[in-house]
């Protein structure tokens, strides 16, 4: 199964963020503090369903938001199943 697109909304330090993941190898890569791991947090959130850091999966949100979500569209390789 392939990402093929992750859409971030509230979660961490990121407002909003929609990321395209073509095929190929991707790299992140910022200053600190500009959500490099949030946006590895959320993919595993995707895969896991739950956080690499906090248990409590709420203290994912921005700070003073209420409802935050990550959403990704995937892609089922043919050629693996």
């Amino acid at each position: 199964m392939k990402l093929k697109k992750l859409f971030i909304q509230s979660i961490r330090n990121i407002d909003y963020l929609e990321v395209d993941c073509s095929d190929g190898i991707h790299f992140i890569y910022g200053k600190n503090a500009q959500g490099k791991t949030s946006i590895l947090e959320s993919i595993y959130l995707l895969s896991n369903l739950r956080s690499f850091r906090d248990p409590d999966v709420s203290a994912l949100l921005k700070t003073n938001e209420k409802q935050g979500s990550v959403r990704g569209d995937f892609e089922i390789d043919k050629e693996v199943y």
